[in-house]
């Protein structure tokens, strides 16, 4: 008889595998000892820890392409089904999950909670085939951090990665405007829900006109070229910010200029 199991993949960043482990009954080390085995391990070979990364999804080329992208910044972990990524994050704890909402018996975004309770530390970006508005509405609630089509490529993967790293969230531009409605209204337009005006007077010239783009759904590398500065000065824009009208992302800060604009006078 054999037993039945499922496949945790460590890779390293020379391309050969640190090892392909699996989820059997019996000693054998769980699936998630082995992959905090194999994140520590790879952190120690660079001399300090790597970002842990578990991507979770069915598509083994996606998988194979993502993993050779990210494992030169990360210490990427992949699983294939919703038992093994339950385990991994409830204890390996991630600092970032990327999620194929397509993953068998996940549920889509409804299975989002339960991941995001397991670790909500963790910062999820969703997959879909085909991101829809009232879909990334519901991950946002659920948990997720970032939402977009499973169809990303590598570098833009990374890219969106190191912006959920900073903070940011990431969402397909053209639904920027929807999600921040909807969002607004489930906040409503009580004295709890619109921070006050002075919130956004703090800011100088230069981080209103930053805070303006960002609630357009500008990019800071679009920011930077609209503006004609280097994104690092816009990170330095934003961070001041933040701090000035007390929120912590750039989501917040949107819904912050959006909440003043509707604010009755």
């Amino acid at each position: 008889m054999t037993a039945r199991r499922s496949l945790v993949k460590i890779e390293r960043r020379d391309g050969e595998d640190a090892g392909t482990f699996p989820i059997t009954r019996g000693d054998s080390p769980s699936p998630l000892e082995s992959a905090r085995r194999g994140a520590k391990d790879l952190g120690q070979a660079e001399g300090s820890r790597k970002v842990t990364v578990v991507i979770a999804s069915v598509l083994a080329e996606s998988r194979r392409l993502w993993t050779e992208r990210l494992q030169e910044a990360f210490a990427v972990c992949a699983v294939t089904e919703p038992r093994a990524l339950a385990r991994i994050t409830a204890n390996l704890k991630p600092e970032i999950l990327v999620l194929d909402l397509a993953l068998p018996r996940l549920d889509r975004a409804y299975g989002l909670r339960a991941i995001h309770r397991l670790s909500p530390s963790t910062k999820i970006l969703a997959l879909t085939d085909a991101p829809t508005e009232a879909e990334g509405v519901f991950a946002l609630k659920a948990g997720a951090r970032g939402y977009c089509a499973r169809s990303i490529d590598p570098a833009q993967l990374e890219e969106a990665l190191r912006a959920m790293q900073n903070g940011e969230v990431w969402f397909p531009r053209n639904l920027v405007p929807g999600l921040i409605a909807e969002l607004q209204s489930l906040l409503g337009t009580g004295e709890e829900a619109l921070r006050p005006k002075a919130a956004l007077e703090t800011l100088t010239k230069r981080q209103r006109m930053v805070a303006d783009l960002v609630g357009q759904g500008a990019s800071n590398k679009e920011i930077a070229s609209r503006l004609k500065i280097s994104e690092r000065t816009v990170k330095a824009h934003l961070t001041e910010a933040y701090r000035s009208a007390g929120v912590s992302d750039r989501l917040q800060l949107a819904l912050l200029l959006r909440g003043q604009s509707h604010r009755p006078e």
